[in-house]
């Protein structure tokens, strides 16, 4: 792949967005999720995404947070989603990182078409596991070329677990 924009390994920062997170996790702020997850864009300079819960019971996503500029017919349709479903739906099902480096080519069956539209180039999904069971999934996506690298998937892995255990 030519002309994917740099990753910037800032490892020896992650200590901080750790000890910002587990700050906002504590708190009872009702928008904790919101601020955690606009610390993970800052930092991992991605341009939107999503934090949903799992819920047990009806085995569906619901979004507690999500980044601005998400388009309102996209936003309605990321509320609740059925697990296995779209790219947070599949992270759920399969307790594994989804990836997916090109959006606007991509013909799987994970890419919502509505994705599409807001010119996304590609997409990271994690679920957030505690004890082996899915919590929830943290979403992230970008406009420019480039692909998530093995470290920012650890890095993003590592959160998820944090962000796990406050689920």
């Amino acid at each position: 792949m030519d002309n994917l924009e740099p990753v910037v390994d800032r490892s020896e920062d992650l200590g901080q967005l750790t000890e910002n997170i587990i700050s906002n996790i504590s708190s009872h702020d009702e928008k904790r999720f919101h601020h955690i997850l606009k610390l993970i864009l800052q930092y991992f300079s991605f341009d939107t995404g999503t934090l949903h819960v799992f819920n047990q019971d009806d085995q569906h996503l619901y979004l507690v947070a999500a980044s601005e500029g998400i388009p309102e017919h996209i936003f309605e349709k990321i509320q609740r989603i059925p697990l296995g479903k779209g790219i947070a739906g599949t992270a759920a099902a399969t307790q594994k990182p989804v990836s997916i480096c090109n959006l606007q080519t991509e013909s799987n069956i994970f890419v919502p078409p509505k994705a599409k539209e807001m010119g996304i180039q590609g997409s990271l999904c994690i679920p957030l596991l505690k004890n082996d069971k899915v919590m929830g999934t943290l979403g992230v996506a970008w406009k420019g070329n480039r692909d998530s690298t093995k470290l920012e998937q650890t890095h993003l892995l590592s959160i998820g677990h944090l962000l796990a255990k406050s689920l």
